[in-house]
């Protein structure tokens, strides 16, 4: 091997190490842009869902047992903002239990503020609300078995109403969100 070629791979080498090393070159740039004013702040997003009798946590709304054909029960619950967003959300429902033919068999009607904003059956409830300015919103919900169907008779049905939040200005599920669900429990009677 030829010196040259020896020295210039050296040199090579050298140059090499040095440039892993270093941390700034002749061909670095550095750029800054400073701005001023940015706040920051922190905030909660969060919700609870109350008795409406004694304003007690609430996990549960209806425990129903005989349900008749033409019967119904009646439950309502209160759903209070406790952090400092103000929020939209969204109230859906779904069976949670193996036999769903008498959850497919209720009507559930939903009434706020003195209105009714749903009627049908539990599996399609989806509503998008907002929550009051006052932050507390009361929900009455009225449960019914119109189906006399001998088949219904001792049937169970268990399933959730869920809230779950969203900020106004983003689209549901993105973001900030909080979430609740309530359980439910209806035992269908004899006729």
């Amino acid at each position: 091997m030829k010196p040259q070629s020896l020295a210039l791979r050296i040199y090579f080498v050298i140059i090499l190490i040095f440039s892993l090393y270093s941390e700034v070159t002749s061909a670095d740039l550095n750029v800054q842009r400073l701005i001023s004013n940015n706040r920051f702040s922190a905030t909660t997003l969060s919700f609870s869902n109350d008795s409406t009798i004694n304003n007690m946590k609430t996990s549960t709304l209806f425990k129903t047992q005989g349900l008749t054909a033409s019967g119904f029960d009646v439950a309502s619950i209160r759903l209070i903002k406790d952090g400092q967003m103000k929020f939209k959300y969204h109230l859906t429902a779904g069976a949670t239990g193996d036999d769903q033919l008498l959850c497919r068999s209720l009507t559930l009607k939903v009434i706020k503020d003195d209105q009714f904003i749903y009627s049908g059956n539990i599996n399609d409830l989806m509503l998008e609300l907002t929550n009051s300015d006052s932050g507390i919103d009361d929900y009455i919900f009225v449960l019914s078995l119109d189906n006399n169907n001998p088949s219904l008779q001792q049937k169970n049905c268990q399933f959730d109403l869920d809230f779950k939040t969203f900020r106004p200005n983003q689209p549901a599920g993105k973001g900030f969100v909080a979430e609740t669900k309530i359980n439910n429990f209806i035992t269908a009677g004899s006729w």
